[in-house]
């Protein structure tokens, strides 16, 4: 199964007055394919200008994307809702026919003119049978030059993503029949389905709800507002009674001087206790080598002067110590 997305036929009729240009089908598109299961889309230019690219720099970018929406909410296909940098984007339902085009061809098409010109061989071709094109009608649907047509059929051709059958010539004629032309790498209608569908548009269509499936994942049980079960619930997240007094023993109330003496026994309490300094024991020497007395003096006289540097830190005078 691949998904797809509902696009107008009208949208991409050359001859009809609501027909949009290539890059603003291929925006409506990208934005269509993005749609939440309620049928709108919240976005920002920012986030838009990641996966749609008109100009090749980014400022340039945003601004024809800008431009691009403007354009289709005057045509009526999209409505904006502006909140500051926020756009939430809907899309209201349309009357006429809609053709589901394939992800496959929105995904593989590297420019707006490749996917118009491919959205227009798909539908005709599993509409009619076949798709007959000439290319005065492709400039006309690209709104582009011959020659540019003719490149974008070449490299269509080259890339392998479409079939191309050239017309025979006419019997005593320079004419030509038009060419047939098939879009290669999309499955048959039958194994599309449709990617989102607004809740508001699935009433007034005629087509079968694609709704979601149900899961099996444990979900907590309803009830209702003074149920047996909700009252239980309440009852279970009260605070349980201390497990040190009795539960019908009840807390005296502190008054205001034994309060406030209270909380300054506590914060003396939770002052870290100073350790009291103690001056270092002058060590025994006699009877112990040369080598072992001097570094017992070296250890002992720098306890000595530690023990120094802290009582003057703690007092905050200058102590004369006498030996």
């Amino acid at each position: 199964m691949k998904y797809a997305v509902k696009i107008n036929s009208k949208h991409i009729d050359p001859r009809n007055e609501n027909k949009m240009s290539p890059k603003e089908l291929f925006l409506f598109a990208q934005m269509k394919s993005r749609v939440s299961y309620f049928g709108n889309l919240d976005t920002t230019i920012d986030m838009l200008s990641c996966f749609v690219s008109f100009k090749s720099r980014k400022s340039d970018n945003k601004k024809e994307i800008k431009s691009i929406i403007s354009n289709l909410v005057q045509k009526g296909v999209i409505v904006v809702d502006q909140q500051e940098e926020y756009l939430r984007i809907t899309f209201p339902h349309i009357g006429g026919n809609y053709d589901l085009i394939p992800m496959e061809i929105l995904e593989k098409a590297m420019n707006p003119h490749e996917f118009m010109l491919l959205v227009y061989i798909y539908r005709f071709d599993h509409m009619n049978g076949e798709c007959l094109l000439s290319y005065s009608r492709i400039m006309e649907l690209l709104e582009t030059s011959r020659g540019k047509a003719f490149d974008i059929v070449e490299e269509l051709l080259m890339k392998g993503m479409i079939h191309k059958k050239s017309g025979e010539r006419l019997q005593d004629s320079k004419r030509q029949e038009m060419n047939k032309y098939q879009v290669a790498f999309v499955k048959a209608p039958s194994e599309v389905v449709l990617h989102v569908e607004p809740l508001d548009a699935v009433s007034d269509s005629s087509e079968p709800s694609q709704e979601p499936q149900e899961t099996n994942l444990p979900q907590e049980p309803h009830t209702a507002p003074g149920t047996v079960s909700e009252t239980f619930r309440k009852e279970t997240k009260k605070e349980e009674p201390s497990q040190d007094l009795p539960q019908d023993q009840e807390k005296t109330p502190i008054s205001g001087p034994d309060y406030f003496a209270m909380l300054e026994k506590e914060k003396k309490d939770d002052q870290p206790r100073e350790k009291k300094l103690e001056r270092p024991q002058e060590p025994n020497l006699e009877g112990l080598p040369a080598f072992v007395k001097k570094a017992k003096m070296k250890k002992y006289e720098k306890d000595l002067g530690k023990y120094e540097r802290d009582l003057r830190a703690e007092q905050g005078t200058t102590v004369e110590l006498v030996f």
